[in-house]
């Protein structure tokens, strides 16, 4: 191959790499979310305080959603775990507090370990087969290599980011389910069953709010 043709595949294979890099730095970026065996739901009427999650209470956002939040005032009205036929008055005024415990998964450290080793395994394996195919050199310039991070950048955001954010909310809310499935057991399969279906329509409200909110963020 020419000079000149080897040098574009060069920036070329660089650019790629390194928007892989933050494609994959964007998916493993740490995260929190809310606790269901710690965090507590504590009513103001007698002050008395439940366990979110072993009362089959989940907060998949933020804040309770319009199902969690109408289960949390029956359950300070009328001590009820859950009424399923719905046949008691919903109160109309928020009558609870929540005492949030945030658990946390991840780290920006293993986050740049795993985006960094991959790019550097992926660079290993690539160049050596370009350079015994095509007599390919990796990029010496320091300059060249800046304006690759930058193209790299572009890159990423025209066409990585929406599967980036994508599988990094499919990420954050399977942690939040398995975490409240995991405090709600007591409760048998049958029942987790029951609140899966329950969680379909709010799983869909949260997905497309953390999309917003990760694009919120990484425009900042």
């Amino acid at each position: 191959m020419k000079i000149k043709s080897l040098f574009i595949l060069n920036i070329i294979v660089e650019v790629i790499l390194l928007a892989a890099a933050l494609f994959l730095f964007y998916i493993f970026q740490p995260y929190q979310f809310i606790d269901h065996n710690k965090t507590k739901v504590i009513c103001n009427k007698n002050n008395a305080s439940y366990d979110i999650g072993p009362n089959l209470i989940h907060i998949l956002d933020r804040k309770p959603d319009s199902i969690s939040d109408k289960d949390i005032r029956k359950l300070c009205e009328y001590s009820l775990i859950n009424d399923t036929q719905d046949v008691l008055r919903t109160p109309e005024k928020i009558n609870y507090k929540i005492a949030v415990n945030y658990e946390h998964e991840g780290n920006w450290l293993e986050s740049f370990f795993i985006s960094l080793t991959v790019y550097l395994l992926l660079k290993y394996l690539l160049q050596n087969y370009l350079r015994l195919t095509f007599n390919f050199k990796s990029i010496k310039s320091i300059l060249v290599f800046i304006a690759c991070i930058v193209f790299s950048w572009i890159f990423f955001f025209f066409f990585l980011i929406k599967p980036a954010k994508q599988i990094s909310c499919e990420r954050r809310l399977a942690s939040v389910v398995n975490n409240f499935k995991k405090s709600a057991y007591g409760f048998g399969l049958k029942r987790l069953q029951q609140e899966d279906i329950k969680m379909k329509p709010i799983l869909k409200k949260a997905y497309a709010a953390c999309i917003r909110l990760n694009l919120q963020a990484f425009m900042k």
